[in-house]
């Protein structure tokens, strides 16, 4: 069988958020002409007169992991494969059986073109990165 590695790139921001989530604007930005634009001299105060609405999960929220993982879930459930009902982090196809750890997958197959099929329909959906055939596996979070 063959073995690949998928490391999702800012997985959380892939994701939409749940709920309408609103922040404060960073202290070094300033609303200028109805845009946000980055000053070296920030008005004091300007972040408590306007709020940006959330669109995407944020690294730090809450809810941002489970989004991530019903955002993968999903889009795995529609590439054929099942959950397995013992660990809910373990999918399985006719000829694929892959494992997610956070922003990161291994998974096996009996062939390339298996393989190949797979990773085109995830890259269509996701900014990926497949680092190719696995010696050893290690999760970088």
């Amino acid at each position: 069988m063959k073995s690949h590695q998928i490391d999702y790139i800012q997985a959380y921001t892939q994701a939409h958020v749940d709920c309408e989530i609103y922040m404060h604007i960073p202290a070094q930005f300033i609303v200028q002409n109805n845009a946000l634009v980055f000053s070296t001299n920030p008005t004091p105060g300007n972040s408590d007169v306007y709020v940006l609405l959330i669109s995407k999960n944020l690294y730090g929220l809450c809810q941002a992991g489970n989004n991530w993982f019903d955002k993968l879930h999903g889009s795995l459930l529609s590439c054929g494969f099942c959950q397995s009902s013992i660990e809910p982090c373990l999918f399985i196809q006719k000829d694929i059986i892959l494992i997610i750890y956070v922003d990161n997958c291994l998974f096996v197959a009996k062939g390339d073109a298996s393989l190949e099929s797979f990773v085109a329909s995830l890259q269509s959906e996701f900014n990926l990165i497949c680092t190719g055939e696995v010696g050893a596996f290690w999760a970088s979070s």
